[in-house]
């Protein structure tokens, strides 16, 4: 049967009239695809003003790719990679490539999600429903000059959907292959002047084949908006996520077990329109993670010992920032933050979860964009920031953005990035004592003497409107220089216990050159077919330590074999008659091998999916069918974890 419905699905995107086709129209032209541009500069910009590349993925391409996770969706952006070892995912771009995507900044309405623990992000417990993202937007290369300390190699930003785009009441139920249950309830109304929207969601799986990792997760979001009088307006969003997952290797020191996550966030926003180009706002957000990991052991076999893997944070965030226009060819946008990250370990921060570990930031930022002439446009900016770990730094950029015409542009683009320590780097202390209560097996160290990884970067971009606006093109020629890299390395000369074994620590001995190109298309030739391509082709060379012997030799890994030379991604969508759809996706990359996981060889996926639209009563159904992975089995992080194709059927109501 699963045969069957990919080859009738292959054969009606080639053959299939879409329903309606027609050239597009200028009401088309002005879709979310090409709607003016958030995150670049955190000025509203049209797209060939912004001094970056972008990519964006637009509500359509979230229905079309039939994703339900948001790293799914990444797949679709030029030169990123994601990789998974059961609960964890890693999503990367150009390179240095681990399981917590620690070089990625990570926003949800212009909010920091990424955790201070480990300075990556937990996908799995990503607080945003797939239902009620908007649009993602993805700058493709460093912009701390915007957003300051892990803007390293991208920025993603998700925008979710405003209140008053989500009215009335939407359900969902699916269920597929591997136990995959999943259940989506949202609710949104107006009252006067308030608006808002409530979503809750429930999903359980029973994970990967031959694994114990099953796993139970919840969500509950809320976002709404109060206007007020004199052009102002208060923004409020909170959320919470948990739940359990399988974890374990089956040995005695390691044994099948559930641990259990959860998190929550709570966020507020004043903001006041003067008109003119002027906006001043007010941010606080409160983020919270705590993850239970507690299991007992036995040492030497007979006495019982209860090890703890327990880990929590917590995340406070005040911003102020003010946008305004100082002429007609010139604007800019400045602010200031404080924030303060607080992180306790049971494990990585002291025995017994007695330390507590905080780091303070300060920023001050400004972003310009001067018109000195219709066809130039400057784009200058900068990012001062201090923290405990490291001290003070400035990330800055300058961008010239030249139109040939008003369909063509090219960009210059120079700036540099910091990433500044994460708390395990800087300050962990993990003691594991599993022989006898006097002895070590397991020791992490952290180094209070680290410097932040910088970036420097140059490219050449273009972006193109072609064929009357049905073909947009985004191109981008780059040399990143990466230099003081972190690597986390087993040193035999400065730590070793009574049972001979070497602590695990960190040290700024790692640097890569990268340099290469890419390239986006979205081709739109009628209202009912679309496809969005894109590719990058990546040269690589550098190092970073792994071992430190007793005898002063070291032994280096080659951070080339970390990053795929080939990225490929293809999005393939068309309306049938009688409103139905039809989509593909694949997704190619060449061999990587992860930092902690295998060589994935070439890794190739496709994903299949047919839908249906029909009245139900006094509402609208919706009918999905969609083939996850139809290209047969691969991996792509770490040889325990196989994904197979996986059949999942989707109803959807909504009043």
């Amino acid at each position: 049967m699963t045969r069957l419905f990919l080859v009738l699905l292959a054969t009606g995107l080639i053959v299939a009239g879409p329903a309606g086709s027609r050239p597009l129209s200028e009401a088309d032209y002005l879709s979310p695809k090409l709607a003016p541009v958030l995150t670049g500069s955190r000025l509203k910009q049209k797209r060939a003003n912004v001094p970056a590349s972008v990519t964006v993925i637009d509500r359509q391409m979230i229905e079309a790719s039939g994703a339900r996770d948001i790293p799914r969706l990444l797949r679709l952006v030029p030169g990123m990679i994601v990789g998974h070892e059961g609960d964890r995912i890693g999503v990367a771009y150009h390179g240095n490539t681990d399981i917590y995507s620690r070089r990625l900044q990570v926003l949800v309405d212009g909010r920091s999600v990424y955790t201070p623990t480990v300075g990556g992000m937990e996908w799995y417990e990503f607080p945003v429903a797939i239902e009620d993202i908007e649009r993602i937007e993805v700058i493709r290369g460093p912009n701390g000059a915007a957003y300051g300390s892990n803007s390293f190699s991208a920025v993603i930003n998700i925008i979710t959907r405003h209140p008053l785009t989500a009215q009335g009441i939407m359900a969902r139920v699916e269920g597929g292959e591997g136990r995959y249950r999943r259940a989506v309830v949202r609710h949104g109304g107006v009252r006067g002047p308030l608006s808002w929207r409530m979503t809750a969601v429930e999903q359980s799986s029973a994970g990967f084949r031959g694994r114990l990792d099953d796993n139970r997760r919840y969500l509950f979001d809320l976002r709404s908006e109060y206007r007020l009088p004199a052009a102002s307006r208060f923004e409020f969003s909170l959320g919470a996520t948990g739940g359990i997952h399988g974890k374990g290797g089956g040995s005695s020191t390691d044994p099948y077990r559930n641990a259990h996550k959860r998190a929550n966030y709570q966020y507020l926003r004043w903001v006041r329109d003067f008109g003119a180009g002027e906006e001043l706002s007010l941010r606080f957000y409160r983020n919270f993670h705590r993850e239970s990991d507690t299991y007992p052991v036995l040492i030497s076999g007979v006495l019982p010992y209860t090890f703890s893997l327990g880990m929590q944070m917590e995340r406070l965030n005040l911003e102020l920032q003010h946008s305004r226009r100082l002429s007609r060819d010139f604007r800019l946008v400045w602010g200031v933050e404080l924030r303060r990250d607080h992180v306790r370990g049971e494990v990585d921060f002291g025995l017994f979860g007695n330390n507590r570990i905080t780091n303070g930031l300060e920023r001050l930022y400004v972003n310009a964009e001067y018109i000195p002439h219709p066809a130039w446009v400057v784009n200058a900016g900068m990012m001062y920031e201090h923290s405990d770990f490291v001290g003070g730094d400035v990330s800055p950029r300058l961008a010239l953005n030249y139109h040939i015409n008003r369909h063509h542009t090219l960009r210059f683009i120079h700036s540099r990035a910091i990433r500044i320590p994460a708390a395990l780097e800087d300050s962990a202390d993990a003691v594991v004592r599993i022989t006898t209560p006097a002895l070590t097996d397991i020791r992490i160290v952290g180094n209070r003497n680290l410097r932040p990884e910088q970036v420097r970067s140059s490219e050449i971009g273009y972006f193109g409107r072609l064929w009357r606006g049905r073909l947009t093109v985004d191109m981008r020629l780059f040399r990143e220089r990466i230099r003081d890299i972190i690597s986390f390395y087993t040193d035999e000369q400065n730590y070793t216990d009574s049972v001979d074994n070497a602590a695990k620590t960190f040290i700024n001995d790692g640097f890569t050159n990268i340099s290469g190109w890419e390239f986006h298309a979205d081709y739109r030739p009628s209202r009912g077919f679309r496809m969005v391509l894109g590719f990058s082709r990546v040269r690589s060379s550098g190092r970073i330590r792994e071992h430190l012997y007793s005898n002063g030799s070291k032994r280096y890994f080659d951070l080339g074999r970390s990053m795929p030379g080939r990225v490929w991604s293809l999005l393939l969508s068309r309306r049938l008659a009688r409103r139905a759809s039809i989509s593909a996706t694949f997704y190619r990359f060449t061999p990587v091998e992860w930092s902690g996981g295998d060589n994935t060889g070439n890794v190739s996926t496709l994903d299949l999916r047919y839908a249906k639209r029909f009245r139900q009563g006094r509402g609208n159904g919706k009918l999905e069918v969609i083939v996850q992975d139809a290209a047969g089995r691969y991996i792509d992080f770490d040889n325990d974890f196989v994904f197979r194709p996986r059949l999942l059927i989707s109803y959807t109501y909504r009043y």
